[in-house]
């Protein structure tokens, strides 16, 4: 059985085969026969977590556990509004923090940055209260989506790149002027921190996929 525990940059979970490259939680949010429940965005606390770590082995959706949650990878976790994790992704907490500091002026607390993301999270606002901005605003490694075209883009490096489950794609709009309007998915605070030097990483299919521009 496929289960509803894939999630796309937006925050939502779907049904879907593809793994990703990343798990996480954001609290048990399933019942005792592995289907979601209608609370799904109550607990502020969201994390995005490796695959493997010391060894461990948990059974998926078991009942009274946490629904683990997969992800194509970090800049899709950070998009849905999750953090690293601090135990099995100490080092990208602890750059996530620094990074903090350096963009807002003082080192958070995990709760102090779990309620402003929860604040910013397009699965708990709703998409369409998400913030416009102009296109040349948007930090690399932030997602944004367009008017009238809900796919979710990811600017990257070496361009725009349209996002799916399995991988990233070239965009028929490798280039967007920088007064273009659109709309920002990533949540405000963590797209400071890219904004701030926090480089999101990208799944290996963002480097078949970059655009050739000259």
């Amino acid at each position: 059985m496929t289960r509803q525990n894939r999630v796309n940059p937006l925050g939502e979970l779907v049904a879907q085969p593809s793994r990703g490259t990343l798990m996480g939680n954001r609290g048990c949010i399933h019942d005792e026969s592995g289907r979601l429940g209608r609370s799904r965005w109550a607990r502020k606390l969201w994390v995005f977590c490796a695959l493997q770590f010391n060894g461990r082995h948990r059974q998926v959706m078991a009942p009274g556990q946490y629904t683990e949650l997969f992800f194509l990878d970090e800049a899709t976790a950070l998009a849905a509004g999750h953090r690293p994790c601090a135990t099995c992704q100490r080092e990208r907490y602890e750059t996530f923090l620094s990074t903090w500091q350096r963009a807002f002026g003082t080192r958070p607390s995990p709760s102090d940055i779990d309620a402003a993301l929860h604040k910013e999270r397009a699965a708990v606002t709703g998409a369409d209260r998400l913030p416009t901005m102009p296109f040349g605003r948007v930090p690399i490694g932030a997602f944004f989506i367009q008017a009238n075209n809900a796919t979710p883009l990811l600017r990257s490096p070496t361009g725009i790149l349209e996002w799916s489950f399995s991988g990233y794609r070239r965009s028929g709009q490798p280039r967007l002027p920088d007064a273009t309007i659109v709309t920002l998915v990533t949540p405000v605070s963590t797209a400071r921190l890219l904004a701030s030097g926090y480089e999101a990483r990208l799944h290996a299919s963002s480097r078949d996929a970059a655009p050739n521009i000259k």
